[in-house]
């Protein structure tokens, strides 16, 4: 591979976790593509669950490990086929980013009352 194609491909990559990474995502910045994917018939439980007012209020907390609300959403903002479209990359994703991942939960457990 060329230098010039690796240094593109380094922008990309998360090198943390090897993500794929929504460009918008990768600048802290709430995903456009997201207001497309919610217009869908079908889409995906965090689709369904997030908003701009909890990309507000939480974009730019991390976790103690390091986890952000960008990297928890970006499968589903990428995927929008994506069933889920979420995911906590620890515990305290659940608790930090509560109400996307409460909402999340509720929608896959029909019937659920989680409280993070």
């Amino acid at each position: 591979m060329s230098r010039r194609l690796l240094a593109a491909m380094a922008k990309v990559i998360d090198p943390y976790y090897d993500l794929i990474m929504d460009e918008e995502l990768e600048k802290n910045e709430y995903p456009s593509k997201l207001d497309e994917h919610q217009k869908l018939e079908k889409k995906s439980i965090m689709a369904q669950v997030m908003t701009k007012d909890i990309w507000n209020k939480y974009k730019d907390h991390k976790t103690k490990n390091g986890w952000t609300l960008a990297r928890a959403i970006n499968t589903g903002v990428t995927n929008p086929d994506s069933f889920l479209g979420c995911h906590a990359g620890d515990m305290e994703s659940y608790t930090d980013f509560g109400p996307l991942f409460k909402g999340a939960v509720e929608k896959y457990h029909v019937g659920s009352t989680w409280k993070p």
